[in-house]
């Protein structure tokens, strides 16, 4: 449906009147900022059957999304019909407070913005400067640049039940080519970024902040030894709250975050080629979170940074080259600080080291990675404590930490299948500090089940335990 603006001049008065009032009215539109002008908005449509000179209506459909968004103004509602479209599309404007412009999948069908039979180029571009902007149930595969991009100095942007596939990088948030340019209030909902030939999502240079990540994957990026292919990796920013996310089989780390105020939460980090877990910057969290089988260290802290991990499990990582299972400020000089509180280090290529420069705060938690060395800390005499230093309360005695921490197995349902829900009998049960623990574990069980929170990703429950995995694609 368009817009008749001849209407907005038409009044009940005739003659002078009514030629003054249609004047009045028409200057009032056009000093309104175009945000107000087009406060309600319209809905417009694209096939790959329409045409660009038809009005856009259901019936008579754009057959250009890239056309949709020259038309579209604040407020309107771009609603895609499945299919195929090969072009790109980048916005000519700005949504507003209250009316963004959206451009929609139309229920129950999947457009498809394919790049394969174009020269290099970005997917869907949103450009610099434009903000209030909503993209919503569409694929995008194949473009040789960037699957989608927000160039910089963009805000209030959402991002949500997006599949990019087959491009360089599937999400790029700030370029280089506009410097400075900042992406802020982002909600990213719902992704699947996989198979892409360099990164699965990256805010480079950034900065990015206020950035919410929900219920989003980043798998199988990277060919070759790209070391730099990461599923998630943010250079610059803060306030970042990245949530029930999965990072898998990347040539890279799986989570790579620079940003301040990070908070990870109930994410899963497993077989990717580095780290699957490094942050790096100060008030970092990550909580209720698993990082295994990943070719390096199951996390990575870095110094400089102040970071708090709790009720987490790092497990099963670096077995070929018997690495960390975590290290913390391996490059001194700079002090990195640690809370460290439920968590379960097991079954990794070798203990966990702590830098010479770390100040740390460690309790309830349990070790079983190397006998001789199940902690290495590198800012004490000893260095090395063995499981039996941990158990007999050595560790305790000449550092202060870990009074209710030790080495033993955790009993995990099932290690070899790499569920790690607890077993019954598992000396994790009950064992952790309430106080620290979050509100519900990995699967959404309310902490505690029993007379104190478990130690570990996972509540136990009489019952048995509820298992998330609902965006686990392999």
């Amino acid at each position: 449906m368009g817009r008749d603006m001849n209407a907005r001049g038409k009044g009940p008065a005739g003659g002078l009147a009514g030629l003054l009032l249609t004047v009045c009215v028409v200057l009032v539109a056009l000093l309104l900022p175009p945000a107000e002008a087009h406060a309600q908005g319209s809905t417009y449509y694209v096939a790959p059957w329409g045409n660009n000179s038809a009005p856009g209506t259901f019936a008579q459909p754009w057959a250009s999304i890239d056309y949709a968004a020259m038309m579209a103004q604040a407020g309107d509602t771009i609603i895609i019909r499945g299919g195929i479209y090969e072009e790109w599309v980048e916005t000519r404007r700005s949504g507003a407070p209250g009316a963004p412009i959206t451009f929609r999948a139309y229920p129950g069908e999947r457009p498809i913005l394919d790049g394969y039979r174009l020269e290099w180029g970005t997917g869907f571009a949103i450009a610099g400067g434009h903000s209030y902007i909503r993209l919503e149930g569409l694929t995008i595969r194949n473009f040789q640049g960037y699957g989608l991009v927000l160039w910089g100095h963009n805000h209030h942007i959402e991002l949500v039940s997006l599949e990019i596939y087959g491009n360089d990088t599937a999400l790029r948030l700030t370029e280089y080519a506009i410097p400075g340019g900042t992406v802020e209030d982002v909600l990213i909902e719902g992704l699947y970024l996989h198979d892409n030939a360099l990164l699965g999502m990256d805010c480079s240079p950034g900065p990015c902040r206020r950035i919410t990540i929900r219920d989003t994957i980043s798998a199988r990026n990277g060919t070759g030894n790209n070391t730099a292919a990461d599923g998630f990796a943010f250079e610059a920013g803060e306030d970042i709250l990245v949530e029930r996310c999965q990072a898998y089989r990347n040539a890279g780390d799986g989570f790579d975050f620079k940003s301040a105020r990070t908070r990870l939460a109930r994410v899963l980090s497993w077989g990717n080629a580095r780290d699957g877990i490094k942050l790096w910057n100060i008030g970092a969290t990550l909580e209720n979170s698993i990082s295994r089988d990943n070719g390096l260290a199951g996390v990575v802290l870095e110094a400089g940074g102040t970071y708090t991990l709790i009720n987490n499990v790092v497990a099963h990582n670096a077995l070929d080259i018997g690495g960390y299972g975590m290290y913390v400020a391996y490059d001194p000089p700079a002090t990195a600080e640690l809370r460290l509180f439920n968590n379960i280090f097991a079954f990794n290529g070798s203990g966990v080291f702590f830098g010479e420069h770390v100040t740390l705060w460690e309790d309830h938690n349990l070790y079983y990675s190397q006998e001789d060395a199940e902690i290495q800390a590198a800012f004490t005499a000893r260095v090395d404590y063995s499981r039996l230093d941990l158990n007999t309360g050595l560790w305790f005695t000449e550092t202060g930490n870990g009074r209710h921490s030790a080495s033993i197995d955790p009993a995990f349902r099932d290690p070899a299948g790499r569920d790690y829900h607890l077993r019954a009998d598992s000396p994790a049960v009950d064992a952790g500090s309430t106080a620290w623990a979050p509100a519900v574990d990995f699967d959404g069980v309310p902490r505690p089940q029993g007379l104190a929170a478990d130690i570990g990703a996972y509540e136990w429950f009489a019952g048995g335990n509820r298992v998330w995995m609902p965006l686990l694609r392999r």
